[in-house]
């Protein structure tokens, strides 16, 4: 093989070696303009999905607007009883201050079965033996100092002295903590 005939297999391999490099690159470029494509459509798609999403919550913010205001009204009053310990502390000083008899206290914390909104109760189960008024009055007035309160069972009878009641009492006392 002469040079001549050398440098024209030379010649011909560095075009048969562009050739191919220049369907490599073709190839990739396509795979990019596909891939490029793809995005493009995905990011419509996450957009309109975006403007969806805004208009559902704008919806959602309009009918829930009234709910939305009742709970900012209410969460002063979960707030201030969140935790066990508070809602006990905050029934017993009640319980002193009124200077009820009490024949028994007992406090006990459960899990709550209405979901997420309200994980526990704090139970209070109280036996009071006292002036019939004064136990009503302090119960009226509990209820009113304490609006997250629910009575859950009351029950009442006749007391040893003339005036005196006995009243049962199980109150629960919603923990958002």
């Amino acid at each position: 093989m002469n040079t001549k005939q050398a440098a024209a297999f030379l010649v011909a391999f560095a075009a048969l070696a562009l050739l191919y490099a220049l369907s490599l690159f073709r190839t990739q470029v396509t795979l990019r303009e596909k891939e490029l494509q793809q995005a493009q459509s995905e990011s419509v798609a996450a957009a309109t999905a975006l403007t969806q999403e805004k208009i559902q919550l704008e919806k959602l913010k309009a009918t829930t607007e009234s709910y939305l205001r009742y709970l900012e009204a209410w969460e002063p009053h979960f707030s201030s009883l969140n935790n066990a310990q508070s809602a006990e502390l905050s029934i017993s000083l009640r319980l002193k201050s009124a200077n009820l008899l009490t024949l028994a206290q007992r406090y006990e914390r459960i899990n709550a079965k209405f979901g997420e909104a309200i994980p526990a109760i704090m139970r209070a189960s109280l036996s009071i033996e006292d002036n019939y008024v004064s136990v009503l009055n302090w119960i009226g007035l509990i209820e009113e100092e304490l609006p997250t309160l629910r009575t859950a069972s009351i029950s009442i009878t006749k007391g040893e002295r003339p005036n005196d009641i006995r009243t049962e009492l199980v109150f629960e006392v919603p923990l958002i903590q």
